[in-house]
């Protein structure tokens, strides 16, 4: 079994440690969440009454529904000192994400326990808003 020691025995952690820091986590998470509404957006139906939006702030950004219904279901993702914060339109927060370096030397968010791709934390915090709202 190759271990990161074996196959990576320079790789310099205390440099893609700090380069994995909670502000440009967040900057590529928000540009992410973009790109997955654009994404969305563009699968509705051609008569659909509702649209998908980021609404940015400086340490926060939330996803909405728009439509014509009294249900404004939203999402947002909170910058904090250890990592990020997502939470529902009551406010209650259902991921509490830190940052770790993997042992392939990766930055990823750590959910419960696990590390998991910025792709799979976008759809565990998207994936209710995104299809079962409709």
């Amino acid at each position: 079994m190759n271990t990161m020691e074996d196959g990576m025995p320079n790789f310099d952690w205390v440099t893609a440690r700090a380069s994995c820091s909670v502000v440009q986590v967040f900057e590529k998470l928000r540009l992410e969440v973009q790109a997955d509404i654009e994404i969305r957006n563009t699968l509705r139906g051609d008569n659909s009454e509702y649209q998908f939006r980021l609404v940015p702030d400086r340490t926060r950004f939330t996803v909405t529904i728009d439509r014509n219904s009294p249900d404004r279901r939203s999402i947002t993702f909170q910058l904090t000192n250890k990592g990020i914060q997502v939470s529902d339109s009551g406010g209650k927060v259902f991921i509490d994400a830190t940052l770790t370096l993997s042992d392939d030397g990766n930055c990823r968010v750590k959910i419960n326990g696990q590390e998991r791709e910025l792709w799979q934390m976008r759809r565990i915090a998207l994936e209710s808003l995104f299809f079962d709202t409709l």
